[in-house]
């Protein structure tokens, strides 16, 4: 059973090239796993703010910065997933492009604030650029159709 856990998880972490734990009430986060280049930036251990600050500033580009500012908030967090138990931002990055980060609730209390979370990212350059390259062939096929 625990290999087939093992293999799950394993399994999930191919979908996102950089995932965190994080602690709500400890105010902490540790890394899961992300490529070298970025733990060469991100520290892989600390205060979920000082860790969250440290990724806007290191893998996003300036003009995505404040979306995502206000996503990666661990003021808001609670909130935000009081009624879901993920959410997403699409956002410019500066080492894979486009990307889609994800807040995924890993525990609650019985209350049902969260207590533990996963952030974990994903690039989605490819699924932008086919989404753009849809849109242009249909506004073609429009203006041809006029």
């Amino acid at each position: 059973k625990l290999q087939k856990q093992i293999d799950i998880i394993g399994g999930l972490q191919k979908i996102y090239f950089a995932t965190y734990y994080g602690d709500l009430r400890k105010g902490t986060f540790e890394e899961i796993d992300s490529p070298d280049y970025i733990r060469e930036l991100i520290t892989g251990q600390g205060s979920i703010v000082d860790g969250f600050n440290s990724f806007l500033n290191q893998a996003v580009k300036p003009t995505s910065r404040q979306l995502v500012a206000d996503f990666i908030n661990p003021q808001t967090l609670n909130t935000r997933l009081r009624h879901t138990d993920i959410i997403t931002q699409e956002y410019e990055g500066i080492f894979h492009g486009w990307c889609r980060a994800s807040f995924v609730v890993a525990s609650r209390d019985d209350a049902g604030n969260v207590v533990s979370l996963i952030f974990a990212v994903s690039d989605i350059e490819n699924q932008v650029r086919e989404e753009k390259a849809r849109k242009e062939e249909l506004a073609k096929a429009l203006a041809e159709a006029e």
